[in-house]
């Protein structure tokens, strides 16, 4: 696994290609990509250069120039060109001995 960028739980990680039967989803300035807990969300303000799939449960990110990722907490951090999959941090819990996803 690559991870190309972390904007706080959320990773995007590098891959080669869309899954193929992935389906398009339409998207508009202020795109929230994940949201966290309370108010707090991973958005892109501007879509101009990317394209979001779902396919199976999961999100891919094709961005064609770079762009902004915005977070409440963590500001703006830029995305390069690539395709991505949406991915949540996990951590470890030794009481209950499962992964459980962080949420921010």
């Amino acid at each position: 696994m690559k991870i190309a960028n972390q904007h706080g739980d959320l990773l995007l990680e590098a891959v080669d290609s869309i899954p193929k039967g992935a389906k398009r989803i339409e998207v508009h300035n202020g795109y929230v990509l994940e949201r966290g807990e309370g108010v707090h969300t991973h958005i892109f303000p501007d879509v101009q250069g990317i394209e979001v799939y779902e396919v199976g449960g999961e999100t891919f990110v094709r961005v064609t120039k770079k762009t902004e990722l915005d977070h409440e907490e963590h500001g703006c951090q830029i995305v390069k060109p690539g395709i991505y999959r949406k991915r949540i941090e996990r951590v470890w819990d030794y009481e209950a001995t499962e992964a459980k996803r962080t949420i921010d």
